[in-house]
């Protein structure tokens, strides 16, 4: 309602980095995408609507959400248990994802849930 009184685009005053205005192509070519996004918003009381923003936020700061990913040749992604793993292999995996966590946050200056020492 509020985009609808300013002319502006709801996405965008939530804080959305997409064209302030309302009818540009941006929402032509995802509208599906930004009509759902809004209406779980809109189901939201004024407590979880602040949530999913700073939720939403998080996200953007991750590589793997925004399309910038600087070593892909070096993530770690494992979804089963190795046999073979030692439990110095292990131990190294663990500080190297540590490491990488504490780099994104020092770059983006946030910090992850669970992650602070």
């Amino acid at each position: 309602m509020l985009g609808m009184a300013l002319h502006v685009s709801e996405a965008w005053l939530m804080g959305f980095d997409v064209p302030m205005e309302r009818n540009s192509s941006y929402f032509l070519d995802s509208s599906e995408e930004i009509h759902e996004l809004l209406d779980y918003y809109h189901r939201l009381n004024h407590t979880g609507q602040k949530e999913a923003i700073k939720r939403i936020k998080e996200l953007s700061h991750l590589e793997i959400y925004t399309g910038k990913e600087e070593e892909p040749s070096n993530l770690i992604l494992a979804a089963h248990e190795c046999k073979d793993a030692t439990k110095e292999g292990i131990e190294e995996d663990i500080a190297l994802i540590k490491h990488r966590l504490k780099k994104l946050e020092r770059r983006n200056s946030f910090e992850l849930p669970g992650t602070h020492s």
